[in-house]
């Protein structure tokens, strides 16, 4: 393994996030120029998929703020909006969940070893 800074190829594979950005530098198991590729293809797939759907769901949100500014506040509106958005929150972990296993099947066991020892390094730092 070698050691780097901030990789993106590594938080695409170490994620389920696409936000997950943690410690300044860590290990990422070494990759083949290939591996690389394939993955930097489901990264900018699923961050293209996950900000498509962040968008949909800050127009719920923006609906759901103009009924609050209203005089008389429409609660069964309100209601409606909120299983649309838990909708949209569960398509982003989905589409998450389905890069994180193309990412998992590109790797060798020894490669998912390497990050899974990494991933409960990140989240020692974070407690």
């Amino acid at each position: 393994m070698k050691r780097i800074g901030l990789c993106p190829t590594f938080w695409a594979v170490a994620s389920v996030s696409a936000n997950l950005l943690g410690p300044a530098a860590w290990a990422e198991p070494d990759l083949s120029a290939e591996q690389r590729g394939a993955i930097t293809e489901i990264q900018d797939d699923a961050g293209h998929k996950h900000w498509g759907v962040m968008g949909r769901i800050r127009e719920e949100q923006s609906k759901m703020i103009e009924l609050y500014r209203v005089e008389k506040r429409a609660d069964s509106a309100l209601n409606s909006l909120t299983p649309q958005i838990a909708e949209l929150q569960q398509q982003i972990f989905e589409q998450a969940l389905a890069s994180r296993n193309q990412l998992d099947s590109l790797l060798t066991r020894e490669q998912r070893y390497q990050l899974r020892q990494v991933g409960s390094r990140v989240d020692q730092v974070r407690r």
